[in-house]
């Protein structure tokens, strides 16, 4: 987790995709990182202004804007990637796409 004045969702993914975490969760000026996250029902309520840009919503009481880091992310031959994603073998090494 790191507080910023500058909180942004981008900010937010940026972080935790340079730290390998697969989901970024912005609350106000906090960003949160992590591999997982609980399924909890979608749900309305993240209406507070990111720090970083007030023309955008960073969560709110209790509640987080989730986002995933990971658009394209490197895999191993053996293909491991997020669920219905596919590994593709490429000239400058193995990665993750999207269908």
């Amino acid at each position: 987790m790191y507080i910023s004045n500058l909180n942004t969702g981008d900010a937010c993914i940026q972080q935790c995709k340079n730290a390998d975490y697969r989901y970024a969760g912005t609350e106000f000026d906090h960003c949160f990182c992590g591999h997982t996250y609980k399924n909890y029902p979608q749900e309305t309520g993240c209406t507070a202004p990111c720090f970083g840009n007030s023309n955008e919503k960073c969560g709110n009481h209790w509640r987080i804007s989730l986002y995933d880091t990971w658009d394209e992310k490197y895999c191993d031959k053996e293909g491991f990637c997020p669920a219905n994603w596919v590994c593709e073998n490429e000239n400058d090494g193995f990665f993750c796409r999207k269908p």
